[in-house]
């Protein structure tokens, strides 16, 4: 809703004029938003904010735009340092037009930021329509985003506004708003399969929510990382623009809800590709292990609200008949993004990934927790702890299969440690990834227990590779000596007849074959688990 006033718009008509500005306005542009108004003159930007109300934000009261105006330019410094010069004020020239002054002048008719004006080429939507990106700039800005994630602020007050009751509200708040478009720009059909979807993730997933929240990573971020909002110069510096200042709760979020936006855009201009580079950058500074567990329910959220926009935007009864063409096209295909995201699986998941030493378990295993997100268990890690063994001497050691590391008290211990770290993290929400051998079969039907009494899927995948393959990959492994597996050619075909029969039903069991390329049976794993097509 607009709530415009006789000042305001005179304003803005005299600001469209080169003629108002004491500097030079080569290439005066005009850019408008649904609740901005926004002037690129020379080498400057005067942002204003409309007298608007849309229930998430509300600009009626020129007092509110005043405080959204200086809340922009604080937040926007931790991510775009130099850019953002300050706050002016507008008066009447008592001429019948308007000057700038100080934000305090009493005589304030409206207010606007003040910013450096950023090439336009340099904005990331731009540069990926022309193809004026490189590798190079993703791998920077996943690290930028990344640290910059890192080192945003929480405290209680932000803790509580952004755990699970916050992030319920905000999606329930958005189907509402779009449901006057159902029939327009989104389908009904569309809109009850991703209301079911994030509504079903938020029931079976609320631990999880709580524990994200609890760990420290809902945070004060960006709340509208999109593409659009980027500058990536040619010298390669970063800012990040335009953060949400007018409402808390929407910056007030899950750094996994902030990352996604970005993803989902990439997604959505059918860059796959810029999505893997970035996010593999990303999670080198987040320190954010289990961030991929809630990157496809935010994306599909993100999708979602960018539709949600476009379609506010049609209710602008100054845009011709083709611009809302073109702005209901932009809506749907959001809408079509938010639904493939929808289809996705919202199940907690216990993973085993198991089979005979060199057989590409542990490399596949830390691949694919990368990738999901779910929390890595290792028996090797376990294996090293109980027995504090350096891991760069464990291969001078000439234990038997079932000497030293490898008695049955031993096995015992790993596997009991096993049992209560993966409780654990299920208990917190997670999905979790078992990296074992999981030779015997007690040591399966134990977990299979677990999944059955938590009521939470398992899959047991069993990496199977050929004797030599195995054998060369424990040589190189051996010779290389920075690996924490505790698996040797020496012991390598006594722990073959050791392995007790698969007795996994059809449903669960995966047989991979483990001679293939790393990146094939990720893919293979990411498919039987419904994260990939």
């Amino acid at each position: 809703m607009v709530n415009s006033s006789n000042s305001f718009d005179s304003i803005v008509k005299s600001m469209h004029l080169p003629s108002f500005y004491n500097h030079d306005t080569t290439n005066l542009q005009i850019v408008e938003t649904h609740v901005s108004i926004v002037f690129l003159a020379g080498e400057h930007v005067y942002k204003m904010k409309k007298p608007v109300d849309f229930g998430f934000l509300d600009f009626t009261e020129l007092s509110s735009r005043k405080i959204a105006c200086e809340q922009e330019v604080v937040l926007n410094e931790r991510s775009a340092l130099g850019i953002y010069y300050g706050v002016l004020s507008l008066i009447s020239n008592k001429k019948g037009g308007y000057i700038f002054s100080s934000v305090e002048d009493p005589q304030a008719l409206e207010y606007v930021v003040h910013m450096k004006r950023l090439p336009g080429y340099s904005m990331l939507d731009q540069r990926v329509i022309n193809n004026e990106i490189s590798n190079t700039m993703f791998v920077k800005l996943g690290r930028f985003i990344g640290e910059y994630h890192f080192d945003s602020y929480t405290n209680p007050e932000i803790t509580k506004t952004g755990e699970y009751e916050g992030v319920a509200f905000n999606i329930e708040e958005n189907f509402s708003q779009v449901t006057p478009y159902i029939g327009t720009t989104i389908d009904k059909s569309q809109f009850d399969l991703i209301t079911s979807y994030a509504r079903g993730f938020l029931h079976e997933r609320e631990k999880l929510f709580r524990t994200r929240a609890s760990e420290g990573f809902v945070r004060d971020v960006h709340g509208d990382l999109r593409l659009a909002q980027i500058s990536i110069l040619n010298d390669g510096d970063i800012f990040i623009l335009d953060c949400i200042e007018f409402n808390n709760r929407m910056r007030w979020i899950d750094t996994a809800a902030d990352i996604s936006f970005i993803l989902m855009d990439l997604n959505a201009e059918n860059r796959p590709d810029l999505v893997e580079i970035l996010y593999d950058s990303y999670l080198d500074k987040a320190h954010d292990t289990n961030v991929g567990e809630l990157i496809d329910f935010y994306s599909c959220y993100r999708a979602f609200v960018r539709g949600k926009i476009e379609s506010f935007a049609l209710d602008n009864p100054e845009l011709s008949v083709i611009e809302k063409a073109d702005i209901a096209d932009n809506a749907r295909k959001y809408f079509k993004l938010a639904n493939s995201y929808a289809k996705n699986p919202i199940r907690q998941d216990i993973v085993l990934v198991a089979g005979l030493m060199g057989s590409g378990k542990t490399t596949l295993s830390l691949d694919l927790a990368k990738y999901t997100g779910y929390v890595y268990i290792s028996s090797d890690v376990i294996r090293n702890t109980i027995l504090r063994a350096p891991s760069l001497d464990k291969h001078s050691k000439k234990d038997a299969l079932n000497e030293g590391m490898y008695t049955d008290e031993m096995n015992r211990k790993t596997y009991d440690l096993l049992y209560s770290q993966a409780s654990e993290a299920l208990e917190k929400g997670h999905s979790i990834i078992i990296d074992a051998t999981f030779s015997k079969k007690s040591e399966r039907n134990r977990f299979k227990e677990l999944a059955v009494n938590l009521k939470v899927e398992q899959r047991f995948i069993f990496c199977k590779t050929s004797d030599d393959v195995a054998t060369q990959r424990l040589k190189e492994r051996e010779e290389k000596g920075d690996s924490i597996s505790d698996g040797r050619r020496a012991i390598y075909f006594d722990s073959k007849k050791a392995y007790d029969v698969i007795d996994f039903s059809k449903e669960n069991f995966f047989e991979l074959d483990a001679n293939k390329l790393r990146e094939e049976m990720l893919d293979e794993v990411l498919i039987l688990l419904g994260k990939s097509d």
